[in-house]
């Protein structure tokens, strides 16, 4: 083949399972939308329904990837994993933000250090996360990771069946009607009637809600057993003995 022939060819290209795929695409664009969501809920009501969120991004890859596909369970899965993340950490962001302001910090700096923050948690959260595997069985007697098999069964059921007759119409039904909502509230903020417009965000939330006198108490033993659970693993990797089932290890 001449020079010439060779420089009419195409140019090389990756594979086309190394190429960026238009689902990345999707994800990364429901991960901003969905983030909006959950700033806005958190704002409102004091709860960030990355649960509720994630399972919007699931829904939606299910219906934009066949289930034929013998990878939609686990596309569905980082779908929802990204969205939750996102939403999840604009959240807490926005949480920082607001509190600095009220605070007199200056933005600048809140900005730079939630950078850092980020770039630091990321390493460590992935090195704590080697270092329990390394240590337990997870999911395991342990570590049973009750989140992870809601998100596995919900990936496998939209991805197949098991969801309830006309589920999807309902759903539908529900996000234009509080959409519809929404949008009056947000152009008749200053009338008298405004706050009887029910918003979605809250009737969602208040069909979930029910009293709980000690959360905050549950909140404070979940922290605590959460730091400890970082100083045992550290003992377990050094080989201390430990105390299970009333015996010595």
């Amino acid at each position: 083949m001449s020079e010439e022939e060779i420089k009419d060819l195409p140019e090389p290209d990756a594979p086309p399972e190394h190429l960026v795929n238009n689902r990345t695409v999707w994800i990364v664009f429901m991960a901003l939308i969905l983030s909006i969501m959950g700033v806005r809920a958190l704002g409102e009501t004091d709860l960030n329904p990355v649960s509720g969120i994630s399972k919007l991004a699931q829904l939606f890859f299910a219906v934009i990837i066949p289930q034929t596909n013998k990878n939609s369970v686990l596309i569905n899965l980082v779908a929802g994993a990204v969205s939750e993340a996102g939403a999840l950490q604009a959240g807490d962001l926005m949480q920082d933000l607001k509190t600095g302001h009220l605070l007199g910090a200056a933005p600048n700096a809140q900005f730079w250090g939630q950078i850092i923050g980020s770039a630091v948690g990321a390493v460590v959260s992935a090195l704590i996360y080697r270092l329990y595997t390394s240590v337990y069985k997870v999911p395991g007697e342990l570590f049973q990771v009750p989140t992870g098999y809601v998100w596995i069964f919900t990936a496998r059921l939209v991805t197949g069946k098991g969801l309830p007759p006309m589920a999807a119409q309902w759903a539908a039904g529900a996000a234009v009607v509080f959409s519809i909502t929404t949008i009056i509230k947000m152009s008749n903020s200053k009338k008298a009637w405004y706050p009887w417009i029910p918003g979605g965000i809250a009737v969602a939330v208040g069909i979930k809600r029910d009293e709980t006198p000690i959360v905050v108490l549950a909140s404070g033993l979940i922290l605590g057993e959460g730091v400890m659970s970082i100083l045992n693993l550290l003992l377990a990797s050094a080989s201390v003995p430990q105390l299970k089932h009333g015996k010595w290890t």
